[in-house]
């Protein structure tokens, strides 16, 4: 395969991860949506019967909000190294090149 070849076929691979990116910030964000109300609910029937019980599970759900925020700014932050993986493979006319590339993109890949 020449490089052209494999910056093509790389470049189809990483642009359905982007997509797949996508659709998990979607998920993620109605989690998140779906979170915050829900620990608006618990915190404000707790404050009306005076229970300690739902203001400790809204406090809970509103400590568990930091994973899928985590997820989702790591999904944003290695989606335009994906980006631009295509056009570094192109780039690469030298094997020491090439080796430094591939090494990259296993290192994304592994993140990933």
């Amino acid at each position: 395969m020449t490089n052209d070849q494999i910056a093509e076929w790389v470049g189809e691979r990483i642009d359905r991860s982007i997509q797949e990116n996508r659709s998990r910030e979607i998920l993620i964000t109605v989690i998140l949506v779906g979170d915050v109300f829900l620990d608006g609910a618990l915190l404000i029937y707790g404050v009306r019967v005076g229970g300690w019980m739902p203001l400790a599970a809204g406090s809970t759900f509103q400590l568990s909000i930091g994973w899928p925020i985590a997820k989702l700014l790591a999904i944003r932050r290695d989606n335009p190294y994906l980006k631009i993986l295509p056009g570094l493979l192109r780039m690469a006319d030298t094997k020491d090149r090439r080796e430094l590339v591939y090494k990259f993109a296993e290192k994304l890949m592994a993140k990933l």
